[in-house]
């Protein structure tokens, strides 16, 4: 049995008309892809920053993991509302919006006084920051031929990691000379030029899509009625809830921590690591993109990355006598192998009308991030239980970190099964 495409994803778009240059279609995307690339760069920086927030708030782990988690505290209703409201509204006007209030709360952030107000800020900021992806997808799912979509969500995917990538070894080198709190207030910036650009290039007026005057006529509820009803929207996107996770987890809070315990390196050196986890999955996931839309395939795609990702993850974190050069190899194939995570985007847009793709999307990006975010404190819990405190400050051990990833290693297990559901459920390669 195969999925039934919607209507609107069935056919063919149109050629557009020839005032619209071949350019205009990246340049609007471009912009609220860099905008999803700047977030995710102000995102991640908090990983670099866990010793430097310990020691200004005098404060533990699970409180600094809990300032992390407040990113997501916004992010994740916002994300799931921003979807419904990009299907019926003016993107421009959402996206420098976005842009406004993420910029607020980077500027709360760098001033903060206490836990409370670091965590506002990153509330903030995470709220702004929900728009910046399915705003991109949702641009190019309109200004794009959908035969592309695999590859142009996957690519927009990649760009926001490659922001992670750049959010740690060059943001570690900022803390260490100018602080956490200047390091924070020079994102600012980029986002204040986006909110500009956007202003100034931004169209809302793709030529196949939804007339902007229409979008408003149906109710708002209606969409997300549907996505809620379908079922393989459930399976697919707990599916990218238990793969990111341990992305999450790893790549943007904890990795850096446990990969200087665990093997002995310098925080530069285990910055770098955790970079290339990065790095891979913004290599994978367009790679992954490019394979479905040549084999119209997805699922199988995706059994293949979650096995492949519990592989590696546990040579990771429990192989012993690993040197740097093996470490930095199973990070970077690790980060490729989860990349097919990104395949529910294009999935999701596949299997619901063009005017619910908005938040069908968002209830992907909502599953991805609601794990990530739940397993930060989780795994800072875990830590703390088992941990030792000296002059003010919680210490832990190889033993102590294994214990508390074994989480993600459930995680994985997790995703495995979703893919083994829509495997059986559709036998042959959802197309």
């Amino acid at each position: 049995m195969r999925i039934t495409l919607s209507p609107e994803n069935q056919t063919h778009q149109t050629t557009p008309p020839k005032r619209i240059t071949m350019m205009l279609p990246w340049i609007i995307w471009g912009i609220a892809a860099v905008f999803y690339f700047t977030q995710y760069f102000a995102r991640v920086s908090i990983g670099v920053m866990t010793n430097s927030l310990m020691l200004t708030f005098k404060t533990n782990s699970l409180t600094v993991g809990n300032i992390a988690a407040a990113f997501y505290y916004g992010y994740i209703p916002m994300q799931f509302l921003s979807g419904m409201l990009f299907d019926h509204f003016r993107m421009k006007r959402l996206l420098v919006g976005a842009l406004a209030f993420a910029a607020l709360g980077l500027v709360l952030f760098s001033v903060a006084v206490d836990p409370a107000m670091a965590g506002l800020g990153r509330f903030f900021l995470g709220a702004g920051s929900a728009f910046a992806f399915i705003g991109a997808i949702k641009l190019a799912a309109t200004w794009f031929p959908i035969a592309r979509l695999s590859f142009m969500t996957c690519i927009t995917q990649a760009v926001g990691i490659f922001g992670a990538v750049f959010g740690l070894a060059p943001i570690a080198f900022l803390v260490q000379h100018i602080g956490w709190r200047l390091s924070s207030a020079m994102i600012t910036i980029i986002f204040i030029i986006l909110l500009i650009l956007s202003i100034k290039f931004i169209v809302d007026a793709p030529y196949d899509a939804i007339p902007v005057e229409e979008r408003g006529k149906h109710p708002i509820w209606k969409g997300l009625q549907g996505v809620i009803k379908n079922k393989i929207n459930w399976y697919n996107a707990l599916f990218i809830g238990f793969l990111y996770a341990p992305i999450v987890a790893l790549g943007e809070l904890w990795g850096s921590n446990f990969f200087q315990t665990s093997f002995a390196i310098s925080p530069k050196e285990a910055a770098t690591v955790t970079a290339l986890l990065f790095v891979g999955y913004g290599i994978g996931a367009p790679l992954f993109g490019v394979i479905s839309d040549k084999l119209n395939v997805r699922v199988p795609l995706m059994m293949v990355s979650a096995i492949c990702s519990l592989i590696l993850f546990c040579f990771i974190v429990y192989a012993h006598d690993l040197d740097l050069a093996s470490l930095m190899l199973f990070a970077f194939f690790f980060g490729l192998v989860n990349g097919g995570s990104t395949l529910t985007y294009a999935l999701a847009s596949y299997i619901n009308p063009k005017a619910s793709t908005g938040t069908a999307i968002a209830l992907m990006s909502v599953m991805s991030i609601l794990f990530g975010m739940i397993s930060q404190p989780v795994i800072g819990w875990l830590l703390d239980i088992n941990g030792e405190k000296f002059h003010g400050i919680m210490h832990y051990t190889v033993s102590d970190y294994r214990i508390a990833l074994a989480s993600q290693v459930i995680c994985i297990v997790g995703a495995i099964i979703m893919a083994a559901i829509l495997w059986r459920k559709f036998k042959d390669a959802v197309r």
